[in-house]
């Protein structure tokens, strides 16, 4: 084992919780879940008057810190709501982007991770909101140096002659907490951005939140204050910026980037059985001057054909059929998403007749889209009109992420991306502004209606799409 393999421990209570956070993630084998119920409370650590689980559950995740046996020499600690905290749905919920970029376990063994340096998901100072005990702890348990920040909610990675020193050190100080202080005593830690304020909890798990937001908050900064002053400042690297660089080496990313103005990239999708469609569309782009887009070739013919007469273009293999092509485009443009970039998608047979940028960037909301007809019904119904995947913009917030995440899953249950997208803001409850002046067109003698002006919709988490006017980019003749 190399100095820089790292076994990462991720710790848990509920394993129904565990398998929901990971979701499909085969973790590989460098990931070793821990129940923290299942491991033995030492004598030491124990509380009067606490049933055993509930003794456990105060600790939490400094427990398994505690009484783990690392086999590889650089430890990973990690709880398992990380990947849930580190998301675009909990900046959402929270209406905080500090939980940015995302942090995923499996991407974790992507990255290397040096001997000399700290990685943490969140650098907060010691002393945050619990200033008093924190400084009883410190003199009594004085370090080399008062340090600035260190590694916040349990997780993080760390040379293993490290972590051993601070379990030693952690155990100590633990047994010096629960005997020097009552619940009552220490003041208790709340966030709006705690699991209990953001998703609902049940009354045993506001118990045990209660007794963690008294130990659990001075175990938390304990951690801090230790690691804090073992490495330097510049010696500590967050785990989000570093595998958000990871994602932005990918090729079809890094060409992406190379190629966006002010974060935007046009893209388009084909084969070479429509190499012709596909040359006349990037033909009518260099007309309008637009040099911010890749093509997105789906076999190695029009990737070569493409490349030879000097287009950039980038060869993303697809070979299945047309109703996973859906899911493989949505899945594409959810890449470059995640990498920062707000995403121009444009059918290849929908050909540019003006430049669209300067207006699209201008927008405020989070998806801006063309309209369709009449496909799906159930949203014509409820609207007087849909979608049309065919011209979309979508800009890389909070916002936006969080829908491609249930986006994707939708599409590959419906195999098709325009009853994907708005059936889910259907089902996501938008409300459409559509005060404004209005006309109607038909289709196979089914009407829809149109109009002389964009307007808004905002579903029930604040994701605004903006419809532009069918006259401006038409699926009919208007």
């Amino acid at each position: 084992m190399t100095l820089n393999t790292v076994e990462f421990n991720i710790f848990y209570h509920n394993e129904e919780k565990l398998y929901k956070t990971l979701g499909s993630v085969n973790l590989d084998e460098e990931f070793n879940l821990i129940n923290l119920n299942s491991l033995k409370l030492p004598d030491e650590l124990c509380i009067d008057g606490l049933d055993l689980q509930v003794n456990k559950a105060v600790y939490s995740e400094y427990l398994g810190i505690i009484l783990l046996k690392p086999r590889s020499e650089m430890v990973g600690c990690f709880t398992y709501s990380i990947q849930n905290k580190f998301s675009a749905k909990w900046a959402v919920e929270s209406e905080c982007e500090k939980f940015l970029p995302r942090i995923n376990f499996n991407e974790l063994t992507s990255t290397t991770h040096e001997p000399d340096k700290l990685y943490a998901v969140e650098l907060v100072s010691p002393f945050h909101a619990v200033r008093k005990e924190m400084e009883l702890l410190v003199q009594e348990f004085p370090l080399s140096s008062i340090p600035p920040c260190g590694p916040f909610k349990g997780s993080f990675v760390i040379s293993k002659d490290v972590f051993l020193e601070l379990q030693a050190w952690l155990l100590e100080v633990t047994t010096y907490v629960i005997s020097s202080y009552s619940i009552d005593y220490i003041t208790p830690v709340k966030s709006k951005y705690d699991s209990s304020f953001v998703s609902g909890r049940t009354e045993e798990e506001q118990k045990i939140d209660k007794l963690r937001h008294t130990f659990g908050s001075i175990l938390e900064r304990a951690v801090a204050y230790f690691l804090g002053a073992k490495y330097h400042y510049k010696s500590m690297q967050l785990l989000g910026p570093q595998l958000m660089e990871e994602r932005r080496k990918g090729v079809l990313e890094s060409l992406c980037i190379k190629h966006a103005s002010k974060n935007n990239i046009v893209i388009s999708f084909g084969n070479f059985a429509y190499k012709d469609v596909a040359e006349e569309w990037l033909k009518q782009l260099g007309k309008l001057k637009v040099s911010n887009y890749v093509f997105i070739a789906m076999d190695e013919e029009l990737y070569r054909y493409l490349a030879e007469k000097g287009y950039q273009v980038c060869f993303e293999k697809f070979s299945s059929d047309l109703t996973d092509m859906w899911v493989f485009r949505l899945k594409t443009i959810n890449k470059l998403l995640n990498v920062e970039l707000n995403v121009i998608h444009s059918d290849s047979d929908a050909f540019w007749l003006k430049n669209p940028l300067k207006t699209l960037r201008t927008s405020n909301a989070d998806i801006v889209s063309s309209q369709g007809t009449i496909f799906p019904r159930s949203c014509l119904k409820e609207w007087g009109f849909v979608l049309c995947c065919g011209f979309q913009y979508f800009k890389s917030t909070p916002r936006t992420l969080t829908f491609f995440e249930d986006l994707i899953q939708k599409v590959e249950i419906t195999k098709d991306d325009q009853v994907a997208i708005n059936e889910l803001l259907l089902e996501t409850g938008i409300n459409w502004g559509c005060s404004k002046k209005s006309y109607n067109l038909s289709v196979n003698g089914v009407g829809f209606t149109c109009y002389d002006s964009p307007i808004l919709g905002i579903n029930e988490y604040g994701l605004t799409v903006e419809l532009v006017p069918h006259k401006t980019i038409q699926r009919i003749k208007d």
